[in-house]
């Protein structure tokens, strides 16, 4: 059963994602594709960052409901300490980061081919980040743009549709 997001989570992720697409509109008039890009790519990484947060939260839920079971009934000890570090300031590690996506539902593999630190998405945008340098090869921004909008329209439609009922 793929378990549902808070509602403050949601509403976060859709003002974050309204705030953005202005941004994203207001570069592209500009034809700024670079910060158009990274725009754009900043839906996906909070999105990830959100959703890998309310995972930790969960699972520190569930360990302390296990802890204290135990400690109710002296049987059945929990095998590990509960980890209580839940905010992501970096990403999440690719198995972390894939069942953090999975557990709510939306596709953590397809997340992470554009996410990966070693596929093209993630390289262009840290050149761009980190280098300023410009989109040469306008069919490589519109190919590497077209991938990183798709899959936050991918994202969001699943929270829509999570969310509806």
């Amino acid at each position: 059963m793929t378990k549902k997001l808070r509602i403050s989570t949601v509403s976060e992720l859709l003002a974050f994602r309204a705030i953005q697409e202005k941004v994203i509109l207001h570069y592209k008039s500009e034809e700024n594709r670079e910060m158009a890009f990274l725009a754009c790519w900043a839906i996906l990484e909070k999105f990830i960052k959100v959703i890998a947060t309310e995972y930790r939260r969960c699972l520190l839920e569930k360990s302390l409901r296990d802890w204290l079971a135990y400690i109710d009934s002296g049987i059945n000890k929990p095998t590990k300490k509960p980890e209580t570090v839940l905010d992501n300031v970096n990403l999440p590690k690719k198995s972390e980061f894939i069942s953090s996506l999975n557990n709510y539902g939306f596709d953590g593999e397809g997340v992470w081919i554009i996410m990966d630190s070693e596929g093209k998405h993630r390289r262009r945008r840290n050149e761009l980040a980190h280098t300023g340098r410009k989109f040469t090869d306008i069919s490589t921004y519109n190919l590497l743009y077209a991938d990183v909008e798709k899959m936050v329209h991918q994202i969001f439609s699943q929270v829509k549709l999570i969310h509806s009922d």
